[in-house]
């Protein structure tokens, strides 16, 4: 089988280029979704014209999110990013997963604005309490996977469901 290649000025081969800003606004979403949160942000938005319409206004683009490991990073500036995610995820957030920035105010800021979540991932996050995550417990019907881990602050208490 031949090989897709056609002869440049210089005599020598190379194969025909994709140009990826022409594949359909779904699947450019599933691609960048794939991405981390910050990664998204910071760099994905910035390629082109094509992906930063995407990264705004395509909602499949946020359906997650995931910030791990930015404990170098201020935290009032990761809880502004981590608000704006959910804002542009416009409802349709199904999978957290944090690492020490999680409040009680961003947990409720997520239930109020997600009802669908189905994963929730909030690690060494010490600021979230029996009582923030007693008030949202309701306001998460879906939730199929919770992970508090080193969340030192949670009880047992705030999981136990009334009879």
């Amino acid at each position: 089988m031949r090989k897709s290649s056609r002869r440049t000025a210089h005599g020598g081969r190379h194969r025909n280029r994709r140009n990826w800003t022409e594949l359909l606004d779904d699947i450019t979403a599933s691609i960048l979704s794939r991405l981390g949160t910050l990664e998204i942000l910071r760099t994905a938005q910035r390629v082109c014209m094509t992906w930063r319409r995407i990264c705004k206004d395509n909602s499949l683009v946020w359906q997650s999110i995931y910030i791990h490991d930015e404990h170098y990073i201020d935290m009032s500036y990761l809880d502004k990013i981590c608000r704006h995610v959910i804002d542009l995820s416009s409802g349709n957030l199904v999978d957290i997963s944090i690492e020490y920035i999680g409040t009680d105010q961003l947990l409720k800021y997520m239930a109020e604005s997600s009802s669908g979540i189905k994963r929730l991932r909030f690690v060494n996050c010490t600021s979230l309490t029996d009582e923030g995550f007693s008030e949202v417990a309701s306001k998460l019907p879906l939730l199929e996977d919770l992970d508090i881990s080193k969340c030192d602050n949670i009880s047992s208490k705030s999981l136990q469901v009334p009879l």
